[in-house]
């Protein structure tokens, strides 16, 4: 989404980056000074109304109040971003959820005074003069933010996401529709028509194709797709015999598997890691 300023300024961010750029230090500081200024207010205020009694209250009720402000901030930045149908990403003037989350706030103070220490509600211009106080603090705390700390936060936020994603575990079996089959149990695949003979050290099973998309789940160092209809792993070979220029690899359950000749440069590495056998092609007279 695009963050747009009071000032002109504009911040790209991610929905997903929202929460720990609230959570930021810098943004916390002016968490607990907006409380404070809060307090200052208030409490001479409604010492009078209260009589001096119950004012411990306060500081935790307009604790609550910058809580619900807070959610209200990121709620309808949600709500704007899951209900945008354009293309690209929606713009969003602060300003507007800025106002909305304030006068929650403030409305969530007012409510719980008068339910916790029984304070009569304020008078609405009241209300509005306060809104109004606290939205001019806000645009001028954004102001600052984007001018000058900004970049900051989205470097400190961005790299605690890419140190705090955890790699995808790799995969250790082979799927095929509901069959599941270890890595380590292959020994060869091979198309057949539009099934895979799946060969393992415990038998062979038919499963449904292609064999490429078998192919590409697997590790490259656990074996080789040495022609378009067969895959065979590199612990099921047991030599590479050449005859001419015709290569075909021994399993070790004495199977013959013959190598494309397309296929010889691609996994030349691969063919060296094996005995090599040559024979001459016998003659006929």
């Amino acid at each position: 989404m695009h963050l747009r300023f009071l000032g002109g300024g504009q911040q790209h961010i991610r929905l997903d980056e929202l929460g720990s750029i609230l959570r930021h230090p810098y943004l916390m500081a002016f968490y607990l000074a907006i409380t404070l200024v809060n307090l200052a207010i208030a409490a001479p205020l409604n010492a009078v109304s209260a009589r001096g009694t119950a004012l411990n209250l306060l500081m935790p009720l307009v604790c609550l109040g910058m809580i619900a402000g807070i959610l209200v901030l990121v709620g309808s930045l949600n709500l704007l971003a899951r209900l945008h149908r354009g293309h690209g990403p929606v713009r969003i003037h602060l300003s507007a959820p800025l106002f909305v989350s304030i006068f929650a706030g403030q409305a969530t103070i007012a409510l719980s005074q008068q339910a916790f220490l029984g304070l009569p509600f304020p008078p609405l211009w009241l209300v509005v003069l306060a809104v109004l106080l606290y939205q001019a603090i806000g645009e001028a705390f954004l102001a600052v933010l984007d001018r000058k700390m900004a970049a900051r936060i989205l470097a400190d936020v961005r790299a605690l996401h890419a140190s705090g994603t955890p790699p995808e575990p790799e995969p250790t079996a082979l799927v095929a529709g509901t069959t599941h089959v270890p890595h380590a149990a292959l020994l060869r695949l091979g198309a057949q028509g539009n099934y895979v003979k799946v060969t393992t050290d415990s038998g062979e099973t038919l499963v449904t194709g292609p064999l490429s998309t078998l192919v590409a789940q697997l590790p490259e160092d656990l074996g080789a797709l040495v022609h378009r209809s067969d895959w065979v792993a590199t612990r099921a070979v047991a030599s590479v015999s050449r005859e001419g220029r015709s290569t075909s690899l021994t399993l070790t359950d004495g199977e013959t598997v013959r190598v494309a000749s397309s296929r010889e440069a691609a996994i030349r590495d691969w063919l060296s890691l094996f005995p090599s056998e040559r024979t001459r092609r016998k003659s006929t007279r």
